[in-house]
This record gives structure tokens, sequence and C-alpha cells, in this order.
């Protein structure tokens, strides 16, 4: 019964998606300042907990034990530096990426067409769904 609720629901998704048309309207809103929002994101980043525990749990297990305690926070430091530079590179290509999108997602004939090609998809899973027989 469940699965059925599920597929109806899927193909319920898949129109609506399908009927929807328009481009996303972006909210104009008065920029601020590249350095305000630099540190603005920073201070997100770094009052995030799920990071800080996710860093605790796994730097340690990278640590060579062998070594003097000094060179524990050279290894720690080593890692933290290329972790952030990493992250800087990924998260820059994601400011670029999204800059490209706005213009793509505030065309009215470019959406209608990613709402069907996402709609298709929701039918099909629902067909997938459908046909899905446990062994």
């Amino acid at each position: 019964m469940i699965k059925w609720i599920g597929v109806a629901y899927l193909v319920w998704l898949g129109f609506q998606k399908w009927r929807t048309s328009g481009a996303i309207a972006i909210q104009g809103r008065a920029e601020s300042a590249p350095q305000r929002q630099f540190w603005q994101a920073a201070l997100v980043n770094l009052t995030n907990p799920k990071a800080t525990v996710f860093l605790v749990a796994l730097f340690p297990q990278f640590i060579a034990m062998g070594e003097p305690a000094a060179s524990h926070a050279g290894q720690l430091l080593v890692m933290g530096v290329t972790l952030l530079g990493v992250d800087i590179l990924v998260m820059g290509g994601y400011a670029v990426l999204a800059s490209q999108f706005k213009a793509f997602i505030t065309s009215a004939a470019r959406m209608r067409i990613i709402n069907r090609v996402f709609g298709s998809f929701f039918i099909l899973a629902a067909g997938v769904l459908a046909l899905y027989r446990r062994a």
C-alpha cells in the first residue's frame, strides 16, 4: 500500500513540474560589501558544530603517533591549511557556477525545459518503483 502511495505521489509531483512554467524571480536586494559577505560566511562556517565534530573525528586518524608532540602540531597545521585551501577552491567554484546559473534560471524558456526534465524524472522514478518486486 505504501509503495503505491509513493508511486502516486511521484506521478503527481512529475505532473506538477510539467505544468510549472516561468522563470525564477531573483529578489533584488541591496548588495553588501564583499568583505562583509566573506566574514559573515566565515562566521557561519566557524560556528557550525557539525564541521567541528567532523574534523575532530577525522584529523587524529592521520597523525603519525610515533613522532614527538611538537610534530603533531605541524601535522595538524599542514592538514588544516590543505583543507582550507581545498575548501576555498571548491567554494569559489560554487560561486562562479551560481553566478552563471543565475542567468540560466531567469529565462522562462530554459526553466520550462528544466521543469519538464525533472518532471519526467519523477514520473520515471514512479515507474521504476511500480515495477520493483522484492526478491
